[in-house]
């Protein structure tokens, strides 16, 4: 089975989401198109709030567990954007950035909710471990209702058959689901090098079966994508 690899580099947040929601769109109405993995990063830094989020009521406690929790974050200026998947919100600061865009009833990943975190998951951890780092899947679930003084980040708790190093959450993962297509989008906190660990995974991939076809974006997502990233930068 054929897979399109992409690796998009540097683009602002509001474009990255309106460009994964372009993918995601056009293999829905293709239907016979390519499933996508995108890898891209983030400039300015950014911070993704999760579908169910609301930016005006969360942005100032985000921004403020931000800076109390990750020390790198305390001088940066980030675009604040609301993602297409759920979950909490994500700093995009030294992180790699991927989405996914496939069938429900895909081969390699598709399944239940949970079901295809854990293919994709252990798929992420085998090619980091290739790489010498000692990753392991999360198996319990950890996640639990948010209080009032819990953090609103994504990365402050690991939930099941997410990835950890020395008890660290390193691999968060969200999903959007309609129409029996699957858009997941995920960020990996990884201090080595970003072209390094993308290989890895594009080379574990192709270990597992997953053949890869030389096609770029499209114009029809180009074109689609330009159209719709004001929709981002005015969603409250």
């Amino acid at each position: 089975m054929f897979w399109r690899f992409l690796y998009t580099g540097v683009n602002d947040g509001f474009y990255n989401m309106a460009l994964d929601e372009a993918i995601y769109e056009n293999f829905k109405d293709l239907k016979a198109f390519y499933p996508t993995i995108r890898f891209y990063t983030f400039s300015p830094p950014a911070i993704t709030i999760g579908y169910h989020q609301n930016i005006e009521d969360t942005k100032y406690e985000i921004l403020r567990f931000a800076q109390n929790d990750r020390p790198d974050c305390r001088q940066a200026s980030y675009d604040i954007v609301r993602r297409p998947t759920g979950g909490r919100a994500v700093i995009h600061k030294n992180d790699i950035t991927y989405s996914m865009v496939f069938a429900q009833d895909d081969q390699f990943f598709g399944g239940s909710t949970i079901e295809t975190y854990k293919f994709i998951s252990e798929l992420f951890a085998k090619a980091i471990r290739k790489l010498g780092i000692k990753t392991e899947l999360v198996k319990i679930n950890t996640n639990h209702r948010l209080t009032s003084h819990q953090s609103p980040l994504c990365f402050s708790i690991p939930s099941r058959y997410e990835l950890v190093v020395e008890g660290e959450k390193i691999l968060g993962s969200a999903q959007k689901r309609e129409d029996g297509f699957i858009l997941q989008q995920g960020s990996l906190i990884f201090k080595g090098n970003r072209n390094e660990v993308v290989n890895a995974i594009r080379e574990e991939m192709k270990d597992n079966g997953i053949e890869f076809i030389e096609v770029g974006l499209t114009n029809k997502e180009i074109k689609l994508a330009r159209s719709i990233v004001a929709k981002y930068k005015s969603q409250k």
